[in-house]
């Protein structure tokens, strides 16, 4: 007789290594740095982003909004202000081999300074901590709360409601 064997596998090792660690630092009305840990082999043609304000993930045929050719940080520009934006990152090997996409990286961009105080609430749903972007809430005890909402006497429809409860604090 002949014994055989069938036990056999293989091994895909990837050329061109995924970047870690994606970060957003340095953020502005209009600006952001992001920056990553570096693949474990430096890709010849450095490394791809791609930012969208829209949470969808690029695929490999997705072209980068930019390319860094040497180095881990991307600068960014030309951002809105108080707008939450999405980041991925990839090692460009060569033009056939690229690696998947980092990310996504969740970031918001700076708030514009209030210029005047005018605010239209009926672009907000009704609810508690129902706020506007830029909008935060002022404190933290269990009394304050900021809800939108259609009760009367208003105009147009909808105002903002702030409270709290509490003590005053004592000088001391």
């Amino acid at each position: 007789g002949s014994a055989s064997c069938h036990n056999t596998s293989v091994l895909y090792l990837a050329s061109c290594m995924v970047p870690t660690a994606l970060s957003a630092s340095n953020l502005t009305t209009t600006t952001a740095d992001v920056s990553w840990v570096a693949s474990t082999t430096v890709p010849t043609n450095g490394y791809d982003y791609y930012y969208s304000t829209v949470n969808t993930a690029p695929t490999a045929a997705t072209t980068p909004t930019g390319n860094v050719a040497s180095g881990v940080i991307a600068n960014l520009s030309g951002l809105s202000a108080g707008t939450q934006y999405y980041a991925w990152v990839r090692s460009n090997c060569s033009v056939s081999d690229q690696s998947t996409w980092a990310g996504p990286l969740s970031f918001s961009t700076v708030c514009n300074e209030v210029t005047s105080f005018v605010e239209n609430f009926e672009a907000y749903p009704s609810g508690i901590n129902s706020l506007p972007v830029c909008w935060s809430r002022g404190g933290t005890s269990v009394g304050t709360y900021i809800t939108t909402g259609s009760l009367a006497p208003m105009s147009p429809t909808k105002r903002i409601y702030i409270f709290a409860s509490g003590t005053t604090p004592s000088e001391g």
